[in-house]
């Protein structure tokens, strides 16, 4: 608020009168009892805010010096209908266009991958071939599915479940021999999700008592101990969106160095799971030798999609030239508007295909760039306003006008923080001018 006042002041904003304060007050619906000023309704609107009536009058000229400030901030921002109809252009018509793609993987062939260019571009990205700290696992779980095959079912449990199995009024029990099997793994599931809670305190004990192996824990536990021996790093664990608490376990110190067993660890729907380290790779950085595909991959790669860049650069600068290009595999030509373009391409492409303009009958062109290296070749051959264009502008006008207001005011708002700094603390303007 500050900086409104310091700028209406700057600009020559005056001050509301009381006497025009009062006018307001006195003029105001809120305020009236059958076309009259009411004091007691103006009192109880006071109450109601919690409000003086001096906080009242500030908040008043408050209010004027703002409004007047942007009024003038925006006086002489009017927008033509030339400007409108730019706008129209670039956001509401559609392009007839057609594509001729420059795949990477087509130049890959013409890449020369010596050892000296190999050598340089793994210097030049030595971090992205480093190896992470990765281990493999060997592991126990324990969840309801598990506990509830080691589950017995009695004959009195099965005829408990029975009795109270839910039926409609109006229907008769289903025979007992049809429904057994139903019966007897509801009562398995029952009685482990039971069991659950001691099995745990159980395997917690069992991996303490025996840290360096989960061999005992899964026969004392009857549970299978499962592998996974294939190396699984810190990222790969991430992406797998492992628990949080799983992914600090399975690289702390606890199972990568002393190669303990870990906590009981929940994995989420039911699952615990206690896990060790079978092997460990520590972090490191990979020598030349040992990242060499990975880099001749990469290279390849890189100057492929370069190269296709090129193509399609000399492609576009020969048929502006009006030069003929040869082999191009043009798509069949499509309609998209504005909205379909941007979701199709980007921003970034979409505001190179709304620079290629055709004129005098001859179509305009721009390159894109696309995923994995590829680029593209845009012929745009049309462009059409829609029908109702005319009947746009005035509206289209109003809101143009109202963003570059908003714009300039931020835009003051910023020269004003700029040349008034807050104080530390005080939230009050520095008046002395730099």
């Amino acid at each position: 608020q500050a900086y409104f006042d310091q700028g209406a002041a700057e600009l020559g904003v005056g001050e509301l009168s009381i006497e025009q304060i009062k006018g307001v007050i006195t003029r105001d619906p809120s305020f009236q009892v059958n076309g009259q000023f009411s004091p007691e309704q103006f009192q109880a609107y006071l109450r109601q805010r919690g409000i003086t009536e001096e906080r009242l009058i500030e908040e008043m000229r408050s209010q004027y010096r703002r409004q007047t400030l942007i009024s003038l901030l925006s006086n002489g921002n009017i927008v033509s209908d030339s400007q409108a109809n730019q706008i129209l252009a670039l956001t509401g018509s559609e392009r007839e266009l057609r594509t001729a793609p420059f795949n990477a993987a087509d130049f890959a062939s013409k890449v020369q991958p010596t050892d000296a260019a190999l050598r340089s571009y793994f210097e030049a990205n030595k971090a992205k071939y480093a190896l992470p700290l990765a281990v493999k696992l060997e592991f126990v779980d324990l969840n309801v599915e598990e506990l509830a095959k080691q589950q017995t079912v009695s004959a009195q449990e099965l005829q408990e479940a029975y009795r109270n199995l839910p039926t409609a009024a109006s229907e008769a029990k289903p025979p007992f021999e049809s429904v057994k099997a139903q019966l007897e793994e509801s009562v398995r599931q029952r009685k482990a999700a039971q069991a659950l809670g001691n099995a745990r305190e159980q395997l917690a004990q069992l991996a303490f008592d025996h840290p360096d192996s989960l061999q005992k824990v899964a026969q004392e536990m009857k549970l299978p101990l499962q592998k996974h021996e294939e190396w699984l790093s810190q990222p790969e664990a991430a992406a797998a969106k492992l628990p949080q608490t799983v992914q600090e376990a399975m690289f702390s110190a606890e199972v990568i160095e002393r190669r303990h067993n870990s906590e009981v660890l929940d994995m989420g729907n039911g699952v615990l799971r206690v896990l060790r380290a079978t092997d460990v790779s520590k972090a490191r950085n990979q020598s030349f030798e040992e990242a060499k595909e990975a880099v001749r991959k990469d290279y390849v790669a890189v100057e492929s999609a370069k190269l296709a860049q090129a193509a399609a650069a000399q492609a576009l600068s020969n048929l502006r030239a009006g030069k003929a290009v040869d082999n191009l595999q043009w798509s069949n030509p499509e309609k998209a508007s504005a909205t379909q373009l941007q979701q199709a391409v980007g921003l970034q492409n979409f505001a190179a295909i709304v620079k290629a303009h055709p004129q005098n009958g001859k179509p305009g062109y721009a390159v894109i760039t696309l995923p994995n290296g590829n680029a593209a070749l845009v012929e745009v051959r049309a462009i059409s306003l829609p029908e109702n264009s005319k009947q746009q502008l005035p509206e289209l006008r109003q809101q143009v006008a109202g963003r570059n207001t908003e714009a300039f005011y931020r835009q003051y708002l910023q020269v004003l923080q700029r040349k008034y700094p807050i104080q530390h603390g005080s939230q009050k303007l520095d008046r002395d001018e730099n």
